[in-house]
């Protein structure tokens, strides 16, 4: 497996992993363009949203984003890096 593989299984499971939490909580989770997202915030220690995919084709309509593959350009003006918010 290379490293992208790696990376693409790790953002899924962990998609799934907040799909079926957030499903536990009465809380949908969108999926659509290479990411996921849930349109509310259930709880301050889980993802809002997160990358499936190296690019994605929609921006989703919430402030916080998991790049789980570093690799989004995303304006500077509404979106702040946060690299020592290590993931997995």
């Amino acid at each position: 497996m290379d490293d992208r593989s790696a990376i693409a299984l790790c953002a899924r499971v962990d998609a799934e992993f907040h799909r079926l939490v957030y499903q536990a909580l009465g809380v949908p989770v969108r999926t659509a363009g290479g990411l996921w997202w849930s349109p509310e915030a259930a709880s301050p220690v889980l993802a809002r949203a997160g990358t499936l995919d190296r690019e994605i084709a929609v921006v989703p309509p919430v402030r916080e984003l998991r790049d789980c593959f570093g690799t989004l350009d995303l304006p500077a003006s509404e979106w702040t890096a946060a690299a020592e918010d290590p993931w997995m």
